[in-house]
């Protein structure tokens, strides 16, 4: 069972270990960035625990006017391909319509092919490719998913 809530600041240090299992050093957010997200007025941070209160993943979403920018989402390593980002995604989408998000936007790296798959699985569609955006010839994705009501 996966349980959706409201990220804590008391949260950060497994978010951090999280963040770090998740992401190589050169991408990696440092525990400051996190923070700034927990203190950003228009942020909506949602984690998912498991039964005993451990983190399997935390999500952090910007809601600018009509627009949710996803700006993060990372699953623990030992926790993947269990629905745990796609939980986290659908949540925020539903923390995020009342408000005022019409349409989430984000931007994945042309080579995590994980997270496309993902992603267009959700309803996402490619809508701007900034080319070597990551170096090393890796283009940034970025998606787009209408979040109207079906």
């Amino acid at each position: 069972m996966i349980d959706i809530g409201k990220a804590q600041i008391g949260d950060i240090e497994l978010i951090m270990e999280i963040e770090e299992s998740s992401f190589d050093s050169r991408e990696q957010w440092s525990q400051q960035s996190w923070s700034n997200e927990f203190f950003a007025g228009d942020r909506l941070i949602l984690v998912a625990r498991t039964g005993d209160g451990g983190l399997l993943g935390v999500i952090t979403v910007q809601v600018v006017g009509d627009t949710a920018d996803l700006h993060r989402v990372a699953v623990a390593s030992g926790s993947r391909r269990v629905g745990a980002a796609s939980a986290l995604i659908n949540s925020s989408i539903d923390g995020v319509r009342p408000r005022g998000a019409e349409k989430m936007i984000l931007e994945v790296a042309d080579d995590n092919h994980a997270a496309l798959s993902l992603y267009t699985k959700l309803g996402f569609v490619e809508i701007h490719r900034r080319r070597n955006y990551y170096g090393d010839d890796t283009d940034a994705i970025v998606m787009s998913k209408g979040l109207e009501l079906a």
